[in-house]
């Protein structure tokens, strides 16, 4: 559940900007592994449950990528506000097992 509101909070901001480059290095990487999701920035600080990250921000999942210059992420309802130049792009599912 947590992982699709998060697909539909960053989908509704992916119009609003245009495409990251993607980075070979980042400064900070976080795998959330019960949700699958992969958090990768420049810089990163928590305050409580919100995750602040910034600075070329990759947020990968099985199902979608999403680029942006800052994004803020509640660890605790799976909502996220992402800021800046956005791109999403969603991926083809994985196959059953």
């Amino acid at each position: 559940m947590n992982r699709w509101l998060l697909i539909i909070v960053v989908a509704a901001f992916a119009a609003l900007g245009l495409a990251q480059t993607d980075k070979s290095e980042w400064r900070w990487v976080k795998n959330y592994p019960h949700s699958k999701l992969v958090i990768r920035a420049d810089n990163a600080n928590q305050t409580g449950s919100v995750e602040h990250v910034a600075g070329g921000v990759q947020i990968k999942s099985e199902t979608m990528t999403l680029w942006a210059d800052q994004v803020e992420w509640n660890t605790k309802t799976g909502e996220a506000t992402a800021q800046g130049h956005i791109r999403l792009k969603m991926l083809d599912p994985p196959a059953p097992k």
